[in-house]
């Protein structure tokens, strides 16, 4: 009978099942705190690993309702600290939103940086937001809801993680109800008349118009009219004080009678 030779080529199944068994669980490393989540989270935030909201769970059935164009405050817990930032965004429909393409380091298993919108574009609210290396855990940030009416909107709130194996994206999702601000139809009715009565009053200047009493010039025109009248009898006479007429004549009649005669 030979040698007995242990069994090398047998896989150790039982020490790799042990050490599966002990590995600690993957941690989810956002929170979001407010609004109300859209679905059930555990102290660490997950289910949240894949986007748009995370991996399906258990919904919550919360719904928050906000004014279009109000301030929405967005908070939230960063339970295991990561460096990187932030995206917040609101879509009519959960397919709007889209996962930047990161930057990979290491073959692959590293990640470096991802893109960030500058300016934003629709869906996207803010992005790049609280950049860190180390915790600064709780965030609180606000955020203007857009001017639109929606019964089923959804608020995203994005963490891109450097430093990180992949997935470098954590996503954590909130159901909002977007209504139109209402109206004052009163307020505007009461300016509307106030600003109308002071044409009205502007009107008066019919009777502030001066120009027809100060037309002095027709009651100019008597003192001109009677400075004429007392010059002209002085001017306008052809008679002379003179007695040129009268000797003249006698002249001539001496001439006549002294013709006759011869």
């Amino acid at each position: 009978m030979g040698p007995i030779t242990p069994d090398t080529e047998r896989p150790m199944r039982p020490l790799l099942i042990l050490v599966l068994a002990l590995a600690p669980p993957a941690l989810a490393h956002i929170k979001l705190t407010l609004p109300s989540n859209w679905q059930v989270t555990d102290v660490s935030g997950g289910p949240n690993k894949v986007g748009p909201c995370g991996e399906a769970g258990t919904p919550t059935g919360l719904v928050t309702e906000v004014v279009a164009g109000s301030q929405l405050t967005v908070s939230w817990t960063e339970p295991i600290p990561h460096p990187g930032h932030f995206r917040i965004g609101i879509a009519t429909d959960p397919a709007q939103f889209v996962t930047p393409v990161p930057v990979l380091t290491g073959g692959g298993t590293n990640c470096s940086t991802a893109p960030i919108e500058s300016p934003v574009a629709s869906p996207t609210l803010v992005d790049g937001l609280f950049p860190h290396t180390a915790t600064a855990s709780p965030y609180t940030t606000t955020v203007t809801v857009p001017m639109i009416s929606c019964a089923n909107c959804t608020l995203q709130l994005m963490q891109f993680m450097s430093s990180h194996a992949p997935p470098c994206f954590y996503y954590q999702c909130a159901k909002l109800r977007i209504v139109m601000p209402t109206v004052d139809a009163g307020a505007g009715d009461a300016g509307t008349d106030a600003g109308t009565s002071s044409p009205d009053a502007g009107t008066e200047s019919d009777a502030g118009t001066p120009a027809d009493a100060g037309s002095g010039s027709d009651a100019g025109m008597t003192a001109t009219d009677g400075g004429p009248d007392q010059v002209n009898p002085q001017m306008g006479c052809g008679c002379s004080s003179t007695p040129f007429g009268a000797l003249a004549l006698a002249i001539g009649l001496l001439a006549l009678f002294r013709a006759r005669r011869v």
